[in-house]
């Protein structure tokens, strides 16, 4: 009885990624807007080395007030999806400018010993571990 009170609370211990391809794209966009690097690590697999890759996407689209956001999902595989983010936004000289950005997010099957249910998760930066890719299964 008491495993299966704790088993919805290890759905939470490492609180990374997102239950949702668009959880991740939310929090994704609230990183770039103040361009909050750790939020942004906090999206990607922790099997990923992804610090550099972040600070340049940070560096590159951060730090603008995205408008009119729309986005659209292309599920490549069962555990991949891409997102093309699109909006504009007012740069220093007052002018409008288009944003776009595409994503690429993966499903992390879960387990019992690291989190209950699986996650999605912002794919940026590089496999620490090349040979570990492949999830179990995904919602999506």
């Amino acid at each position: 009885m008491t495993i299966l009170i704790c088993l919805p609370a290890c759905n939470f211990v490492n609180g990374r990624g997102g239950t949702t391809p668009e959880d991740v794209v939310d929090a994704y966009m609230r990183a770039l807007e103040n361009k909050d690097e750790s939020l942004m690590l906090r999206l990607v697999p922790e099997s990923y080395s992804s610090k550099q890759a972040v600070q340049n996407k940070v560096t590159q689209l951060g730090g603008h007030d995205i408008r009119e956001v729309q986005v659209s999902y292309a599920k490549i595989k069962p555990h991949i999806a891409v997102a093309t983010i699109q909006g504009w936004y007012i740069n220093s000289k007052g002018e409008r400018v288009k944003f776009k950005d595409i994503i690429n997010l993966r499903y992390e099957g879960g387990s019992l010993l690291v989190s209950y249910k699986g996650r999605w998760y912002l794919n940026l930066g590089r496999s620490k571990n090349p040979i570990n890719l492949g999830p179990a299964s995904t919602p999506f």
